[in-house]
């Protein structure tokens, strides 16, 4: 009888502790993601890239203390991504792109991530504004990489990566 109580009881604990062990596994560890066809539904490719890293971003960002979020008007999705491309066709991409009025692009802190190579991390510097750094790099409109002409996306750019084949994609799509 003490024996299987014994039984009992350890395959009791192993059930919970299999069921807590894969409770904690982040959904996080997932990024980046280098699923091209994946990003390719959120964005569009003027070009195809040679590669991709990516991931998904939000505002407002999830309450740390109860992990939840207040849904409101200006509740924006979006993605920062690390597009490769061949030389020439970056090229083309770069001759076409729309330089930004306003001298530096900007991106909130919640969304600088280890994962970005160094050579843009160099280019991210703190700014004045206590959410948001600022990139020190030529900021381009977004529009040759929006699925619809109709999105708002206000802040949005991105630069090509100094020494590298390299865009750095910052796309926030703002609800209205």
């Amino acid at each position: 009888m003490q024996r299987r109580r014994t039984l009992v009881a350890c395959t009791i604990l192993l059930f919970f502790s299999l069921i807590i062990s894969s409770g904690c596994q982040s959904s996080v560890s997932k990024w980046p993601s280098n699923d091209s066809k994946q990003l390719a539904t959120i964005i569009r490719f003027p070009f195809q890239p040679q590669q991709v890293q990516w991931q998904p971003i939000s505002l407002p960002v999830n309450n740390s203390e109860d992990n939840r979020s207040i849904p409101g008007p200006t509740d924006m999705t979006g993605v920062v991504a690390i597009l490769t491309f061949d030389e020439q066709t970056l090229e083309t991409i770069m001759r076409d792109a729309d330089p930004l009025a306003s001298d530096k692009p900007n991106i909130n802190n919640a969304f600088i991530f280890d994962w970005y190579p160094q050579a843009l991390l160099k280019h991210i510097i703190s700014g004045q504004a206590g959410s948001a750094r600022f990139v020190t790099l030529q900021g381009y409109s977004i529009h040759p990489f929006l699925k619809s002409s109709t999105e708002n996306t206000r802040e949005s750019f991105f630069v090509r990566i100094p020494g590298t084949t390299d865009l750095f994609l910052y796309y926030q799509n703002w609800r209205k």
